[in-house]
């Protein structure tokens, strides 16, 4: 993606629908990692994309980094409005306390991504969003910190934090990841 796609996209439909099928999975797997949830998911990624549509010409910049910071925020934005009134809780608050011996039953036979999938599910919130935003958006620790306005130092620190919990996780699923 470059910033000729995004300058394009503000006026033709097939470079829009060039970012929407660069956008698509990366969006699914942050929201879904939020919602736990296929059909809810599906339901804020269209959410998201009409947001997008109706605003992209108002972005200032067409630098890729700054619309993938840009269309997070969107998606992160619709997560926190749809639970504001909804007041659904994607997961029980009691996840994280599941024993290492019953959370390897849990992972014999699931394919690795599905582990994983398992595992950024039981980090608390904040920090499955700032993983998701790490792996999925790809974005830069200055970027997340903008887009959860958070400290950039802060960031970091709850980064190492969560992937050092979903590493052991990992390492109750497989000794060698």
């Amino acid at each position: 993606m470059d910033s000729a796609l995004i300058k394009k996209a503000k006026t033709d439909p097939d470079a829009f629908g060039e970012l929407y099928e660069a956008f698509y999975d990366p969006l699914y797997r942050f929201i879904y990692l939020r919602v736990n949830d296929q059909a809810l998911c599906e339901d804020l990624i269209s959410m998201v994309w009409e947001k997008v549509l109706a605003h992209l010409k108002t972005l200032k910049t067409d630098a890729p980094e700054a619309f993938r910071a840009w269309i997070f925020t969107i998606a992160r934005n619709t997560i926190t409005e749809h639970f504001r009134h909804h007041k659904e809780i994607p997961l029980p608050e009691d996840w994280d306390t599941t024993s290492p011996e019953k959370l390897q039953d849990e992972l014999n036979g699931k394919e690795l991504s599905e582990a994983i999938t398992t595992i950024l599910l039981g980090l608390p919130i904040l920090e499955r969003e700032l993983v998701s935003l790490k792996i999925f958006a790809e974005l830069s620790n200055k970027n997340i910190a903008e887009v959860s306005k958070l400290p950039e130092r802060t960031v970091a620190a709850y980064l190492s934090r969560a992937l050092k919990h979903v590493q052991k996780r990992l390492s109750f699923y497989s000794p060698d990841l």
